[in-house]
């Protein structure tokens, strides 16, 4: 199920939209705390990236900055997948005014 939520939120920032609002913010929050398996793991943390991901707009950075501590986590991964994926959300959540980059 995590996948599928990572495939439509990566389908379109309209797709994107409708699952933060939806509670898929909360969903991976919850599965990410829940579990000690690798692969759910990564598949929260390309989960994530699909869900910071996009600019026109960009998706709230209110409700998706939850998951910085999450991605500073990942980044101590040795899991070449788990650290780009990191890499890419939070290129994402930083991308544009300095207030994204201030928080």
């Amino acid at each position: 199920a995590l996948w599928a939520i990572g495939n439509i939120a990566g389908d379109s920032v309209e797709n994107r939209e409708l699952v933060i609002n939806s509670g898929g913010i909360e969903c991976v929050l919850f599965m990410l705390n829940n579990t000690d398996k690798i692969i759910a793991i990564q598949n929260c943390i390309w989960t994530i990236s699909n869900l910071c991901r996009g600019k026109n707009p960009a998706p709230d950075f209110n409700k998706v900055s939850i998951f910085i501590p999450a991605l500073v986590t990942a980044l101590n991964s040795t899991d070449p997948k788990m650290l780009a994926d990191a890499s890419w959300a939070l290129s994402y959540l930083s991308d544009g005014d300095h207030y994204r980059v201030e928080k």
